[in-house]
């Protein structure tokens, strides 16, 4: 019987599950001795899948970062490592504990040890828990199930301050697909993260390329617009087990499409998550009309890591700051045919119109703030672009 081609993408739809909620998978979280919690965690497959990751690019990347341009060419690995209690970075021999943490990982796991890939997070003291860590190691790889107990315990061994697990899926034609994840930030005082890790598997029959691809895009339009500037710390990977018996996606069409755009759908919920605590307000910036994706990208980032832009919109926006923000970041953009808009649940309001300052009704705007999301509309007119950053208020 032959397949059919995938059809029309619907919505997602949040499932039970979370990291272990796509078939294929299997996790779990311990408590290494250096932390509260658990502080290590892992993720196994049952074979050898497809995966794609992003490093940071700050110049002081974690030993652990510096390892995975050294993963098997091919593009498909076994596991993902983290360590969240204290971080290999700026550590004598950091790049040896790397190594020997991978090999053990290996031996236990039984795979390649390029089949291993390693991110490396939390306080930066000049030493590194190594025999602490190998010591955790078997009851680490022992514990692995693919139930919800697997998936809450590596979500805490994830964590950095604030951490979420989910689970979505979402249909290719007649077949149904997931992805699910475990994503957590270190909150900064001044809105934004310091620091973000992301992990991420889906069942979608995909090419590496394709993969890796879609979610370069994925991340770089959400998680990387969290508003704070790159950590050596950041790290971010998805697994793809190929097991949704969808018809494999091997060029960049309509089919590759419905699954970026679903890929996308699932990071733009978590990342907007992930940007405020309980109880905190949400803001939104979306920089549109932008000549370049790169363009509107830096902006929106500029926004959500202003300080002084996001203390003003607790009460009374001010146009200097959101102004200035706009104008330190040093990009080709201009403002003579810029258009501002605030909204939230509470209405609408223009406070910029052809690059010219509106005046506006006072109390309509602090109802507008007083709102747990509030929308902030940047439209510089000059190009098919747009960004959205998110942050608390």
């Amino acid at each position: 019987m032959s397949m059919r081609k995938n059809g029309v993408n619907r919505e997602i739809r949040p499932i039970e599950g979370g990291i272990c909620a796509p078939k294929g998978f299997r996790a779990n979280g311990v408590l290494c001795g250096v932390s509260i919690g658990n502080d290590l965690a892992l993720i196994v497959a049952d074979e050898r899948y497809p995966i794609a990751c992003i490093r940071s690019d700050n110049a002081f990347v974690t030993p652990c970062g510096n390892l995975l341009s050294q993963r098997s060419k091919d593009g498909k690995a076994r596991a993902v490592f983290f360590n969240t209690g204290i971080a290999n970075v700026c550590v004598t021999g950091g790049e040896r504990f790397a190594s020997e943490t991978r090999l053990s990982l290996a031996r236990e796991i039984g795979c390649e040890a390029s089949d291993v890939l390693l991110f490396s997070a939390g306080e930066v003291c000049g030493s590194f828990p190594l025999d602490k860590i190998k010591e955790k190691i078997t009851p680490l790889v022992c514990g692995l199930t693919d139930g919800e107990s697997g998936n809450v315990a590596a979500k805490e061994g994830v964590c950095l301050g604030r951490a979420v697990s989910f689970a979505y899926a979402f249909e290719l034609g007649d077949f149904s697909c997931k992805i699910g994840g475990i994503a957590s930030v270190a909150p900064r005082l001044s809105g934004g993260v310091n620091a973000s890790l992301v992990a991420l598997t889906t069942d979608v029959n995909i090419t590496p390329e394709l993969l890796e691809k879609a979610f370069d895009s994925a991340y770089k339009d959400t998680f990387g617009l969290l508003g704070r500037r790159d950590s050596p710390f950041d790290g971010a990977v998805i697994f793809s087990s190929q097991k949704a018996g969808n018809c494999k996606i091997s060029v960049a069409d309509g089919e590759y499409k419905k699954f970026s755009d679903a890929l996308f759908k699932v990071c733009e919920k978590i990342a907007k998550r992930l940007a405020v605590g309980e109880g905190e307000r949400l803001i939104e910036f979306c920089v549109c009309g932008a000549r370049s994706k790169q363009l509107s990208r830096a902006l929106a980032k500029s926004l959500a890591d202003c300080f002084a832009v996001k203390r003003d919109f607790k009460e009374n926006p001010h146009l200097s700051e959101l102004l200035s923000a706009l104008g330190a970041a040093r990009l080709p953009i201009e403002i003579k045919r810029a258009q501002i808009r605030l909204s939230s649940d509470s209405g609408e309001l223009l406070i910029m119109e052809e690059g010219a300052a509106l005046p506006y009704n006072l109390s309509q705007c602090k109802k507008i703030l007083a709102s747990s999301e509030i929308f902030v509309r940047i439209d510089f007119g000059q190009g098919n672009f747009s960004s959205c950053s998110w942050a608390r208020v």
